[in-house]
């Protein structure tokens, strides 16, 4: 890999000089680092380099890993990884914990990840529709606890904490989800779904395929996400 002046004015460097493939570079947001991803190491994985430094390997998980992209904030890296089945998905590796978590599941061929300038939603192509398209994953917070009565107590057994709470309700809605409607005493009290509103938060439920009750919450503004 090389880089050059954006003004073509100076000789190009080598980043990298090995007999491999060196591919996808992407800056971090800084401008100090590279990702990229890399075959060095018998398969593809995601590497970064400073220049004048050796690169640093960061996946090594069976399968390859392609096109690198860095969270505005630098903390995380979306990439495409194409499994030992040969399909492919979207993940994203938090660089400060080193955890990968796979973001799309979908038989069709899903890559090609972007983040939204807030860090809030991934965009990414796929062609799960038969053409290739644009598809966004809005950011999402998952809170899960075991319980012996799943898919019969008739309270909230997921909860998921979105920045638009009305956004993915339509989303959900033109799939076939239908939402809850509550008018409890003590309770929460619902109008077309939705409890409580922007300034206080709000939040949503609905029953997944298994019985299971579904919390979707928009927090207020300015609270911290936990």
């Amino acid at each position: 890999m090389y880089v050059i002046e954006a003004s073509g004015s100076a000789v190009a460097e080598a980043v990298t000089t090995s007999p491999f493939d060196d591919r996808d570079p992407a800056w971090s947001p800084t401008g100090v680092k590279l990702a990229f991803s890399s075959n060095r190491s018998g398969t593809y994985d995601i590497w970064l380099v400073r220049l004048g430094k050796e690169p640093r390997r960061i996946t090594s998980r069976s399968g390859n890993d392609f096109e690198p992209a860095w969270s505005p904030d630098g903390r995380r890296l979306a990439f495409t990884r194409r499994g030992a089945s040969g399909n492919y998905d979207v993940y994203v590796l938090d660089l400060y914990t080193g955890k990968v978590n796979r973001i799309t599941k979908n038989p069709a061929e899903d890559s090609e990840p972007a983040w939204s300038r807030d860090g809030e939603q991934i965009a990414f192509t796929s062609d799960r529709e038969g053409d290739y398209d644009i598809y966004v994953i809005n950011g999402a917070q998952v809170t899960i606890y075991q319980t012996p009565s799943a898919g019969t107590a008739r309270s909230t057994a997921l909860t998921l904490v979105v920045a638009d709470l009305r956004g993915t309700m339509t989303e959900l809605r033109s799939r076939g989800v239908v939402f809850e409607d509550y008018d409890l005493e003590n309770g929460p009290k619902t109008v077309d779904g939705v409890s409580g509103d922007e300034s206080s938060g709000m939040a949503a439920w609905f029953t997944d395929s298994e019985g299971n009750i579904v919390n979707l919450v928009q927090l207020p503004p300015g609270f911290p996400l936990p």
